[in-house]
């Protein structure tokens, strides 16, 4: 029936060529002017009513202080009405919650926190509720919030990402300071992420091995005490768990 009907609409559409081109025509015409209403993107957007919250503290920021800017974004979460619970994690980024989120490593100046809607929250909801709390957290006092969509497709450093490449530092810090510059005066950009920004300082210790075996004492114990004395050490792990939140050391 269908393949009978098919073939008689094919007859007509033959029969009358210009006709037909001309209703093609306005089709794929009209189908353009949509793309400008429904817009369109190869990976959108996740619709599940779940995001990511991540906290950047000023670099070597001890738990105590990151741990603080948490509470302090978890008291403006337990306000919204949206919010079902959220879950908290110091020093440390969650576990994958999501198939392309790769987990961040330990150290103290960064937290993450997971926060899950109401299942019958609808994407446009969750949206609005992301960009009032990017308006509110950008920029945060003493910290950088980023309030981050889960995002369909392989896993990307940026949507949009700028390479300097050269062999002298001071020179690649000057030019990326640059770039950073002209992107904050971009419209529509957030979050920019400048990694040579940071000055830091390496520290060479050259072990006198010969003494230290003299001494009985071994590399790996100096390799050890050093490490305590500048980064510390995990010692162990301490969950403090409630109704609203988990918050792991």
């Amino acid at each position: 029936m269908i393949h009978g009907s098919y073939a008689r609409f094919l007859d007509k559409a033959l029969a009358r060529p210009l006709m037909t081109l001309l209703i093609a025509g306005l089709i794929f015409g009209g189908a353009i002017m949509v793309f400008n209403v429904v817009g369109f993107s190869l990976f959108p957007a996740s619709e599940k009513p779940q995001f990511l919250v991540n906290v950047i503290a000023p670099s070597q920021s001890n738990l105590a202080y990151t741990d603080k800017i948490v509470r302090n974004l978890e008291s403006v979460l337990a306000k919204e009405k949206a919010v079902k619970y959220y879950a908290s994690n110091v020093g440390k980024g969650h576990p994958r919650v999501y198939y392309n989120e790769i987990q961040e490593n330990e150290h103290s100046d960064f937290a993450q926190i997971f926060v899950q809607l109401d299942p019958h929250t609808s994407p446009a909801d969750k949206q609005h509720l992301i960009e009032k709390l990017r308006s509110a957290w950008t920029p945060y006092p003493g910290a950088k919030v980023e309030v981050k969509n889960f995002e369909q497709g392989p896993p990307i450093t940026a949507p949009v990402e700028v390479r300097v490449f050269g062999d002298n530092l001071d020179s690649l810090r000057l030019l990326a300071g640059r770039v950073e510059k002209m992107l904050q005066q971009t419209d529509g950009t957030i979050y920019i992420n400048n990694p040579v920004s940071l000055l830091k300082s390496d520290i060479r210790v050259d072990i006198n091995k010969e003494k230290a075996q003299q001494l009985g004492i071994s590399t790996a114990s100096i390799d050890r005490t050093v490490r305590l004395a500048v980064a510390g050490l995990t010692l162990g792990v301490y969950n403090d768990r409630n109704e609203r939140d988990y918050r792991y050391w």
